[in-house]
This record gives structure tokens, sequence and C-alpha cells, in this order.
């Protein structure tokens, strides 16, 4: 698991740069489970938050509830996701919030 958030080491400068800090709206993912790899340039980032989706060809963040609000899979925010397999469809446990 990943305290803090998901960020990038620079080995030159020994500093770490956050997700967060460049996509103010994943502020909120800070314990973060696991990292998936989906597709060729994009991750998924699954923790007690929910889950996002960083691209990283385009430098892009794509968070289910925020950005597809609509969509009644993605009503509860901070949903906890338990478990994640990506096959041709990526399938994630989850475990309902009780507050």
């Amino acid at each position: 698991s990943v305290m803090g958030g998901v960020g990038r080491f620079h080995t030159r400068t020994g500093k770490i740069e956050y997700l967060f800090e460049k996509h103010p709206k994943i502020d909120y993912f800070k314990m973060n489970y696991e990292i998936y790899g989906v597709e060729d340039h994009t991750f998924a980032v699954v923790g007690e938050s929910g889950i996002y989706y960083y691209n990283i060809e385009t430098d892009s963040v794509w968070v289910p509830e925020l950005d597809d609000p609509q969509n009644p899979k993605f009503h509860d925010r901070g949903l906890n996701i338990t478990a994640f397999l990506k096959t041709a469809v990526p399938w994630n446990g989850t475990e309902p919030r009780t507050d």
C-alpha cells in the first residue's frame, strides 16, 4: 500500500512529484492499496477512497465517480475497493461504506 498518494520519484533530485499536486481532484486519495496496469499507457490506482485511472501519455486522470457522475455504478464516492482483476474487462471487489 502507498500512504500519501502515488508519485514519481526523481532520481537526480531525490524528490517525489505526487499526482495529486498536478491533479487536485485526486487529493482525497491518501491510502492506495494497489497500482495495476490497465492499458499500455494507463494504470489504475485502487484504494480506500475508490479508484482512479492515470494515463501517462496524456498526463490525465479519470475518476469514475467524479467524471461520470450520472452513471449509477459510480455514485458512492469513497466506495472501498478491496480487489482488482484485469482481464479483457477490469473487475473489482467492493465494500460498501458504513458511515
